[in-house]
């Protein structure tokens, strides 16, 4: 039987968001770069970090905005709109 929930990543996981949201100032390009310097699977520990960043620094380089866009085919202010139709009315 598979277990389910949370395990011990969750105990390396959130000292590890921490230290980088610590690092990081809390610039969202920082935390980043720092994230994918860590090495190993750190996608996760990169998401939450550079999310907490983006709220509380939402100021973002245009320029790195349009790099991501390009590189990735991807539109960032189509994906807003989106999940704005969930948030709260």
């Amino acid at each position: 039987m598979k277990k389910k929930g949370t395990g011990i990543e969750t105990i390396r996981t959130i000292p590890a968001v921490l230290t980088l949201l610590e690092l990081s100032g809390p610039d969202p390009y920082e935390c980043a770069v720092l994230a994918a310097s860590l090495g190993g699977d750190t996608d996760t520990i990169g998401a939450i970090s550079c999310s907490i960043c983006g709220t509380v620094h939402p100021d973002i380089d245009e320029t790195l905005v349009s790099v991501l866009e390009q590189v990735n085919g991807i539109v960032f202010s189509a994906y807003a709109r989106n999940l704005s139709k969930y948030g709260s009315s």
